[in-house]
């Protein structure tokens, strides 16, 4: 029992990630109070290198606006030891933001600039940004690296709802088109 986040106030949903090339290499990142500019949620992010023993390293992932908030991080290592992390940046009324990616090459101790996989506009009134939760392909087909993004409209948009698939075929740099799930 570790308290990694050493927070007084609200720090949750964690999501734990083990590097397949060296499971002593960990990192959790969670959902985390940041203060400064009024009090928002931010993704933050700690790495092990020792398998779990000793974390480190806290970093608080951006924001795209002062006034946006975080939430819904999830983690996937790929089979060469290159991490990608999806969040939800955002802001409600007027509403705006999406679904974040960012990766990191060295074990979660720096992450590349994050990049938009998902516009919370892309289906308006449906706003497809809740519950993110990406995926990379680890297997040995030709689609080996390609990265996948499920999403949801958020719990405050009126039925019928619909589930989203985004893919992107470069590291995360650009994400498909969406398509719905329940689709051929």
């Amino acid at each position: 029992n570790i308290n990694i986040s050493s927070a007084n106030v609200f720090d949750g949903e964690p999501y734990l990630a083990v590097n397949p090339v060296n499971p002593n290499n960990m990192i959790i990142a969670w959902m985390g109070f940041a203060l400064g500019n009024g009090l928002h949620v931010s993704i933050k992010t700690e790495t092990s290198f020792d398998g779990g023993l000793t974390w480190g390293n806290l970093v608080a992932h951006p924001h795209f606006a002062s006034t946006y908030t975080s939430a819904d991080v999830s983690m996937a290592f790929t089979n060469n030891g290159v991490v990608f992390m999806s969040y939800v940046d955002w802001r409600q009324s007027p509403d705006s933001g999406g679904v974040y990616v960012t990766h990191s090459v060295d074990g979660g101790n720096t992450w590349t600039t994050p990049v938009q996989a998902i516009d919370l506009y892309t289906d308006y009134p449906k706003m497809p940004l809740d519950r993110p939760w990406i995926v990379a392909d680890n297997s040995s087909s030709a689609t080996s690296g390609k990265l996948y993004i499920t999403t949801k409209p958020a719990p405050t948009v009126p039925a019928p709802n619909r589930p989203y698939l985004i893919s992107s075929v470069d590291s995360g740099l650009t994400w498909s088109p969406f398509r719905y799930i329940d689709t051929t």
